[in-house]
């Protein structure tokens, strides 16, 4: 739209994304280099990225929070602390939607949000799901919000078996609940 402003701003700005991406590439390589250290870790990376939504940082964001999910004894608890789970909210006589916590893990919950994102981008169940639950009324923030929770789910089984995902493991994760 812009030609003249466009090089004069990538001029302006060229040696410093140069200086970033070369710090970001040493930053990634500390990652890989930390999470070859620990087999145990390095294992459940790759089983979590076998999720259709769940890339590495995500893989790693949740195996940092959980302690590689040692922390958490269920899906569920681990679905309540990422901020996925909707609780009843009413007072008294007034009863109104359910909301989730807002005590929740901000970081895992956009984390979530993305991962969904992307199920809904691409062709799989989730996007099915998805369009499904729209057809039926369903507020869109409503069905995005259980598509994290299933990413959850299928995250704690995918650990739990020790197997990367595949569509049994999407029935192990609905037989859990």
């Amino acid at each position: 739209m812009y030609p003249e402003r466009y090089k004069t701003l990538s001029a302006c700005y060229k040696a410093t994304l140069k200086t970033m991406l070369a710090e970001t590439a040493k930053v990634e390589k500390q990652i890989d280099e930390l999470t070859k250290k620990d087999p145990a870790v390095k294992r459940n990376i790759e089983l979590l990225t076998s999720i259709p939504g769940i890339g590495k940082q995500n893989a790693l964001q949740f195996i940092l929070h959980t302690n590689n999910f040692k922390n958490f004894e269920s899906a569920n608890h681990l679905a309540c602390y990422s901020g996925v789970v909707p609780f009843p909210n009413q007072s008294g006589v007034t009863i109104k939607r359910e909301r989730v916590s807002k005590l929740a893990n901000q970081k895992l919950k956009k984390l979530l949000h993305m991962g969904a994102m992307s199920c809904i981008r691409a062709h799989g169940e989730l996007k099915d799901y998805y369009i499904r639950k729209v057809k039926e009324g369903k507020n869109k923030m409503l069905v995005i919000n259980a598509i994290r929770n299933k990413l959850v789910h299928r995250m704690f089984a995918v650990i739990k078996r020790q197997t990367p995902y595949t569509n049994e493991i999407q029935e192990f994760a609905i037989r859990a609940n």
